[in-house]
């Protein structure tokens, strides 16, 4: 992920001199996920933006059995974490407004951890008989899409509000990735 970011990073400053506007960052929240991009100068009569994001995803905590078979019990739990990083291209159609709607895509990796536990407890004596924990980390491959409205609330101070589609990864029989509702600000300097 950090050599992802530091290439989004390079790619901007190559790209500033040849460009017009300016740089900036934002921050995004959505239901599930909270975002952090980097936006590249914008040129083309500030109509194309280069934007590299990060992305976390909270964590997925789930009970997969529970059973008793006295005076034991056994419960077994699955949690997941995630990341992505992304680096793409935003479209502005219409010329500079206080409302000016956005489309963009790229390409992006995601990080997945995965960690299952077991327990075994003595109900009676309360205290814990046994317990094993498996984990692993994976990365895939992704695409993205997003489709958003940027308000300008001042000069270069900017509410967003945007629909992403992330190209669905499979880890773990567990699809990650589909359509996710952000709301957030950029900060254009």
């Amino acid at each position: 992920m950090y050599r992802t970011y530091v290439l989004a990073v390079a790619m901007f400053l190559a790209l500033a001199p040849a460009t017009q506007g300016d740089i900036g960052v934002g921050v995004k929240i959505g239901i599930e996920n909270l975002g952090f991009e980097v936006l590249g100068p914008r040129w083309f009569g500030e109509s194309l933006c280069l934007v590299g994001s990060v992305a976390f995803e909270a964590k997925d905590r789930r009970t997969l059995l529970r059973e008793s078979i006295p005076p034991f019990e056994r419960q077994v739990t699955q949690s997941i974490s995630s990341a992505s990083a992304k680096l793409g291209i935003l479209w502005y159609p219409l010329p500079k407004r206080t409302v000016r709607p956005y489309v963009g895509a790229g390409p992006g990796i995601s990080f997945r951890k995965w960690e299952v536990r077991e327990q075994i407890a003595n109900m009676v004596d309360m205290e814990l008989v046994s317990q094993s924990r498996e984990s692993d980390r994976e990365r895939a491959w992704t695409a993205w899409g997003t489709v958003g409205l940027e308000w300008a609330i001042v000069p270069r101070n900017f509410l967003i509000v945007e629909a992403q589609y992330e190209y669905p990864a499979d880890f773990h029989e567990k699809e990650v990735g589909g359509l996710t509702f952000f709301a957030g600000l950029r900060w254009r300097f």
